[in-house]
């Protein structure tokens, strides 16, 4: 477990060199943050439209009607929560691969890179926004039995993991190599079976460390919120989640873009201690060959 802590705490301590040489790269999160609570607020001012209009509405077509327009509306804003997460992704990616790179990149130039592949963007949003809202309705509708509700729970915990570790690597695809959403899948699931110890103990390491860091504050202030009922304890709590959850986007993007680079190309940007990356994080698969046969970064 020491060992485990020490990994984290140095690659963590390696991907945030690159956020103190960009800094403007946290300006991401906080944007992606605002989109997404704009959203949520347009949400339930929508869904509290159909509701009223559910609950006050007494003939049986429009009751109907209504009940399928708040699903309707559920998968909607989903998908188009999806779309904002996935470009903020896409966004930080684009801006870590130029630093990675040590090209010169601006905040503005990174968002028009980004937004060139939009229409890819959209695409993959479209696919994996309708298949989480999908799941969501099941979901709900499953609720009611509880021994389908277990089965339907292992099946989506299942489906889940490797659906994404099938599609790891699909963002960095969609914006540095020239391929559709279904080879971008499979470019992505090559990459994943040739670099599977990459992400497997790349993500476990760096979800250890802030595991650590929401502990550590965490229980004080639900102590504090538990003691003395402070609502000052309470928003502090969510502010701290919040603020570790927009770090940690920024961090997790970085530290994909890295493993993209290394497990297409096999390069080790001088941010990360090579013999760090070699030892902790070897390919299974030799890195010369390659499932499409002709496409590498080829930048954007």
């Amino acid at each position: 477990m020491a060992n485990t802590f020490s990994k984290s705490t140095q690659l963590t301590k390696e991907s945030f060199s690159i956020i103190r040489k960009n800094k403007k790269i946290l300006l991401l999160p906080i944007a992606f943050f605002t989109t997404i609570i704009l959203l949520i607020i347009l949400f339930f001012i929508q869904s509290g439209f159909l509701l009223d209009t559910l609950i006050y509405t007494t003939h049986p077509i429009y009751t109907t009607y209504t009940t399928y327009a708040v699903f309707v509306s559920i998968l909607v804003y989903y998908i188009l929560g999806c779309f904002t997460f996935i470009f903020f992704n896409a966004w930080i990616i684009n801006y870590a691969y130029a630093a990675l790179k040590k090209e010169k990149i601006t905040f503005i130039k990174s968002f028009k890179n980004t937004a060139k592949h939009i229409k890819k963007i959209f695409i993959w949003s479209l696919i994996s926004g309708t298949l989480g809202g999908i799941l969501i309705i099941l979901g709900i509708i499953f609720r009611g039995s509880k021994t389908i509700n277990k089965i339907y729970e292992k099946i989506l915990n299942i489906s889940g993991i490797a659906w994404d570790l099938l599609t790891f690597f699909i963002i960095p695809i969609i914006l540095f190599e020239n391929l559709d959403i279904p080879n971008s899948i499979k470019r992505s699931g090559y990459l994943f079976k040739k670099s599977w110890g990459e992400n497997l103990a790349g993500q476990f390491s760096m979800d250890y460390f802030f595991l650590f860091l929401y502990i550590i504050v965490t229980v004080p202030l639900l102590l504090w919120f538990i003691g003395t009922g402070s609502g000052a304890a309470f928003l502090l709590t969510w502010a701290y989640w919040i603020f570790l959850g927009l770090f940690g986007s920024v961090l997790g993007g970085i530290f994909t873009t890295a493993l993209y680079i290394y497990a297409a190309s096999g390069e080790i940007t001088s941010d990360y201690n090579p013999e760090f990356i070699k030892n902790n994080f070897v390919p299974s698969l030799p890195p010369t060959s390659d499932t499409s046969g002709k496409n590498a970064p080829n930048g954007r």
